[in-house]
């Protein structure tokens, strides 16, 4: 299955809970509301690329994401790509 970015990239939609998980997490890990502003970005327009596809589904996908200072990975997010939207699943915060 081949899919494409619209012009003006992914419609994004978070299920109920990513914006708590996000929350709990913000005391202890400060950097954790910017990177997921960056990821959002990043998935805005090349989500459908990025990561590796669920049970050979192309349309839902995890990513994890590293800190660009250490490398270590630190959020992990499944989504689906379906037309024009992307869905946020879930998200893991791997570092605390």
């Amino acid at each position: 299955m081949q899919m494409a970015r619209p012009p003006n990239g992914f419609y994004i939609i978070e299920r109920p809970g990513i914006h708590e998980t996000l929350a709990g997490a913000a005391d202890t890990c400060p950097w954790v509301w910017p990177a997921m502003a960056n990821l959002r970005e990043r998935l805005k327009i090349a989500g459908h690329i990025m990561g590796s596809a669920i049970h050979h589904e192309p349309t839902e996908r995890v990513h994890v994401d590293a800190d660009p200072d250490t490398n270590r990975n630190r959020l992990a997010v499944t989504y689906r790509v379906e037309g024009d939207t992307l869905t946020v699943l879930s998200v893991k915060v791997l570092v605390l």
